[in-house]
């Protein structure tokens, strides 16, 4: 049995559920945004700068923590109802049946840098919470790295053995606590990146192959 820590944007959940909540988000604060500008800002994170200076225009709100948590606090309730509208759709074809047969031998948790409320909604919302043993998610105010976050798992475990993810900071995080990396390239945000994995998956099926 091994012990499996997941990413979920890009890795289990599609990454267009996070952009077309993010994009409801801009609307909710009153902007209409380029789709290939927000794809690109949602990599990086540029988003955040935007969102905060509307909220702060708005409210008067200054304090960076504040405008975090109203930030993540809109993006949860459009991320919640894009997951509700999506169901299945909003997953990878095929990734809730491989979860389900990994979890049926190993012991899976998510890490992941949204919001600790969001990822236990969506799991509800997909019926997947009986898959994974614990989510460790981040704080409204996004207190957390995703190295922090590896970390809690990793303890909660003992012992990691694999990391799944789409980003370098996936790879990262589980060399850090000594877990074997493996690389979606399904949700791939940099190619190049699969040099640093010790695994790379090309299709969901294929981490049965990985994991034994």
């Amino acid at each position: 049995m091994a012990n499996i820590i997941f990413d979920w944007d890009g890795t289990i959940a599609k990454p267009d559920v996070a952009q077309e909540a993010s994009e409801r988000r801009f609307k909710t604060l009153g902007l209409n945004v380029d789709q290939e500008w927000l794809r690109h800002a949602l990599k990086t994170n540029d988003h955040y700068a935007v969102n905060k200076r509307l909220i702060s225009e708005y409210t008067g709100i200054i304090d960076d923590d504040e405008l975090t948590t109203i930030m993540t606090d809109i993006f949860r309730y459009h991320y919640t109802a894009v997951i509700h509208e999506r169901k299945n759709k909003a997953l990878y074809p095929g990734m809730m049946q491989i979860i389900e047969k990994l979890s049926k031998i190993h012991s899976l948790v998510i890490a992941s840098t949204l919001r600790q409320d969001l990822i236990d909604y969506s799991l509800k919302n997909l019926d997947m919470n009986k898959y994974f043993k614990k989510n460790f998610a981040n704080t409204p105010d996004l207190k957390y790295s995703k190295q922090d976050l590896v970390k809690m798992a990793a303890k909660h475990f003992g012992k990691a053995d694999f990391m799944v993810g789409n980003k370098e900071e996936d790879l990262l995080a589980g060399n850090l606590v000594g877990a074997k990396s493996i690389y979606v390239t399904w949700g791939a945000t940099n190619a190049d990146h699969k040099d640093k994995a010790d695994f790379v998956a090309n299709a969901p099926e294929e981490l049965l192959n990985i994991i034994k």
